[in-house]
């Protein structure tokens, strides 16, 4: 009988008579504790053994396990793992669905014996057909879990699973990378490099980079052989990473030479690594131009100099230039370039150029500039010569061609309408419901050219339609406002253009009065109007109150109302008088009609009533009585 059929067939009679008593789950708990290791799946699933394979672990680390089948066999879909009873709160819990198992060191605290602490935990696979009636599980060892203990938590065990010792450096600091062999901090490494310099000249700092991650302590660097260092001297930096190579060569020649770089290991012994400095240095040049001095024609060269094939610093070079410009007029400054890759001392520009052009060394040597303000025009080269001082220190000279092309000043002729830059209107006044003019503009250069012409903006047209122009007087406008133009001051605009096609733009200044607000009488004269026996123009006529002789066309000066009483200010008495009041022809407020009735005799008498406007002077002549029914009728035509 096999050990995963242990269980004996009077156990099992004993079983089944307690199964048909307590049920199967009481009878399981009085199977012995021995017996329930031997438990077996199921005929279904026989065949099946499961196995944990052993790990070994070093402290700090986390891995995982897996339960496994051991001939390679895939379990079938609802498999569960678990712990049995005494280890089900084992730190290396475990995936009931797929027995995979975490190993992680940190989570106990272990009990280490000779380096290592070992855990063989106990579990139960179970079967997807396991039930009371018909159990179907497995109860086994898990491989062994081994340990590892690692005191400086470095990755490196103490020991090995077999107690031997592993870590050579039991004390290593954290943070330090170590050699995993050994658990020693791994050694520096010390880069190869060059050096390359000239005799008597200082070289720059040359480092050899070294490379601590083990983060051990650095002792020094020196040269293992100092005959070859072509008396140099070598140093630990100040930042411990590199070893620096510096000093002045005292002899020419190429060496290899190794550098030692000493430091303390991890069980605090001195020791070193070693690298090849390659030792590079030329004969002396004191100019530092590549050429030693022994050959050097030129040896004092100006510092980073382009020299020749002597070692003498190439001459400067100056190119070529054209200078454009009219005669009188300032030129934009031109500049013949320099070009001086020999680093030289450069002393100043020189040339014969025509009166009014300058020559000169800019600031930053780099260019001859040309400025100024040619007085004559030229068409002309001349040559224009650079002085320098060569690095034998000879003064020495070099030359470039600067073309000339001034043109003459030319005869400007200026347009008209700069000539007529003053041209303007006079102010102009007309009353709403007369005529008035404009007259033609006027410039303190005289006549304007013959074909001028004058046009009223677009603008100014649809504006202003009672504005026209005066046939007979060029540049001169008639106005005609109707008694409906409002008063006030317009700005009508022209355009003058000129013969040569230059335009201006003149602005009017053009007032406009209101219109007498009296009614005139039909039958007599309009106050105000000409009067042709009147003598005297524009005053009223002795002989016809209210009557004035006409004026010629175009004669009747600017008149102002003032008071905007329907009156000109010439022939106002009353110049001041209050908005709405109606005035009679002087201007003056008319009084209210006195229309009282008088009771003498028995008979009503009637008083004369004033009469507004032009018909005050026809009724003044008048020396007849009305009667009432007179009165009356005067009253309904002339009243307002």
């Amino acid at each position: 009988m096999t050990r995963n059929s242990f269980i004996s067939r009077s156990g099992a009679g004993f079983l089944r008579g307690v199964s048909a008593l307590f049920g199967l789950t009481l009878a399981l708990a009085l199977i012995p504790a021995a017996s329930l290791a031997y438990a077996a799946p199921s005929a279904k699933y026989a065949g099946y053994s499961s196995h944990v394979p052993s790990v070994v672990i070093v402290e700090g680390k986390t891995t995982k396990t897996k339960v496994t089948e051991r001939a390679g066999k895939t379990y079938p879909a609802g498999m569960t793992f678990s712990y049995v009873k005494r280890f089900k709160d084992f730190w290396a819990p475990i995936n009931a669905s797929t027995g995979e198992i975490t190993i992680d060191t940190t989570k106990t605290t272990h009990a280490f014996t000779n380096g290592k602490a070992e855990y063989t935990p106990r579990l139960d696979v179970i079967y997807p057909d396991h039930a009371q009636s018909n159990p179907s599980f497995e109860t086994i060892d898990a491989g062994k879990i081994t340990v590892l203990q690692d005191s400086d938590k470095d990755g490196v065990p103490d020991r090995d699973e077999t107690g031997a010792v592993k870590d050579q450096c039991a004390n290593t600091p954290a943070g330090v990378k170590i050699d995993e062999t050994n658990g020693c901090p791994v050694p520096p490494t010390l880069k190869a490099a060059t050096v390359t310099g000239k005799v008597g000249t200082q070289i720059a700092n040359t480092k050899m980079a070294i490379t601590n991650e083990g983060k051990l302590a650095l002792k020094a660097c020196e040269f293992v052989d100092a005959a070859k260092s072509a008396g140099l001297s070598v140093g630990l930096g100040v930042d411990d990473d590199a070893c620096v190579i510096s000093g002045t060569p005292t002899k020419a020649g190429q060496s290899e030479v190794d550098v030692k770089l000493s430091y303390t290991d991890g069980k605090n012994a001195i020791v070193s690594v070693t690298a090849k400095a390659t030792i590079d240095i030329a004969d002396k040049d004191s100019d530092g131009d590549g050429y030693p001095d022994a050959k050097d024609e030129c040896p004092q060269s100006p510092q980073g100099a382009t020299t020749d094939n002597k070692g003498c610093a190439v001459p400067p070079r100056m190119e070529n230039a054209t200078v454009t410009g009219t005669a009188d007029t300032a030129i934009n400054e031109v500049s013949l370039p320099i070009e001086n890759l020999g680093n030289l001392n450069l002393m100043e520009c020189t040339g014969t150029l025509p009166e009014g052009l300058s020559l000169a060394l800019n600031q930053d040597q780099n260019a001859c500039i040309v400025s100024g303000t040619p007085k004559a025009a030229s068409d002309q080269t001349v040559p224009v010569t650079l002085k320098y001082t060569s690095d034998k220190g000879t003064e020495e000279t070099v030359s470039a061609e600067l073309t000339l092309k001034i043109a003459e000043k030319p005869v400007v002729t200026p347009k008209d309408n700069e000539t007529y830059q003053d041209l303007a209107y006079a102010d102009a006044a007309v009353m709403a419901g007369e005529s008035g003019k404009v007259a033609s503009p006027t410039a303190k250069a005289g006549k304007l050219p013959p074909n001028t012409t004058f046009q009223l903006t677009a603008d100014s047209k649809t504006k202003f339609p009672w504005i026209s122009e005066d046939a007979d007087n060029p540049g001169g406008w008639k106005l005609n406002p109707d008694e409906a133009v409002p008063a006030g001051e317009y700005h009508p605009q022209v355009t003058v253009t000129f013969p040569d096609q230059s335009t201006l733009t003149l602005d009017m200044k053009i007032t406009v009065t209101a219109k007498d607000p009296g009614n005139p009488d039909p039958g007599t004269p309009d106050p105000g109007q000409p009067d042709p026996g009147n003598p005297n123009p524009g005053q009223p006529d002795p002989e016809k109150p209210g009557t004035d002789k006409p004026m010629k066309p175009g004669t009747n000066p600017a008149q102002t109302d003032s008071d905007k009483d329907g009156i000109i200010d010439a022939k106002d008495k009353c110049p001041n008088t209050a908005a709405g009041v109606k005035v009679d022809a002087k201007g003056c407020p008319i009084a209210p009609a006195d229309n009282a009735k008088s009771k003498t005799g028995g008979k009503q008498t009637a008083k004369p009533m004033p009469i507004t406007g032009g018909v005050a002077g026809s009724l003044a002549a008048l020396s007849l009585l009305v009667t009432v029914a007179g009165v009356a009728l005067v009253a309904r035509r002339y009243a307002k």
